[in-house]
């Protein structure tokens, strides 16, 4: 009988200690992401026509947030990585990427020949 009292509190102590164990193993690997608030008056973004889901959902969360987050540029999210005055947003080396630059003019035409 004593037998049977100790092997109960036995599996019923290792069945808490690997129950806490798993609860705090699970805790510590969770992926928190934190989100900034969006600025006051920044617009809602609205995705194109398209645009990947995950992309747009992504977009929805952090355009307007004041911060140049991942993904964002100045043609799909111009309030947080907009162009300084005097460069213009574009796609300048035929990749999916755009980025300020000076406009083209006759001082970035190459010689003529």
């Amino acid at each position: 009988m004593i037998q049977k009292k100790f092997l109960i509190v036995g599996v019923t102590i290792a069945a808490l200690i690997m129950g806490v164990s798993i609860s705090v193993f699970a805790l510590n690997n969770t992926n928190s992401t934190t989100v900034v608030s969006m600025l006051p008056n920044a617009p809602e973004y609205a995705c194109s026509d398209g645009q990947p889901a995950s992309e747009c959902a992504q977009l929805k969360l952090t355009c307007g947030n004041g911060i140049i987050d991942p993904g964002e540029d100045c043609q799909n999210c111009a309030f947080d990585s907009g162009c300084p005055s005097g460069l213009v947003c574009g796609n300048i080396s035929g990749s999916n990427d755009y980025v300020c630059h000076y406009p083209a003019g006759l001082c970035l035409a190459g010689p003529a020949g």
